[in-house]
């Protein structure tokens, strides 16, 4: 979720990163993952990486997740 709304409602993780590309509102953006199951190996491992308007690296935070679990960052765009 993205401030509030869907933004890719399923995925399947592999070993590699699975890209998902959000442009963020001026202000506060609130980026939530949750975890609607585990598969045969959990944890689920959620990672976010913010990258400013010239491809630099900000912030970046990993969680693992046990089904129904929820992470979260707030981002600040300027």
């Amino acid at each position: 979720y993205v401030n509030g709304e869907i933004i890719h409602n399923s995925v399947s993780l592999g070993s590699g990163y699975y890209p998902i590309l959000v442009r963020l509102n001026n202000g506060f953006n609130n980026i939530e993952f949750e975890a609607l199951n585990q598969g045969t190996s959990g944890p689920n491992t959620a990672e976010l990486r913010v990258f400013d308007e010239n491809g630099m690296e900000v912030a970046k935070k990993e969680w693992n997740l046990m089904t129904g679990g929820k992470a979260n960052m707030v981002v600040v765009k300027q």
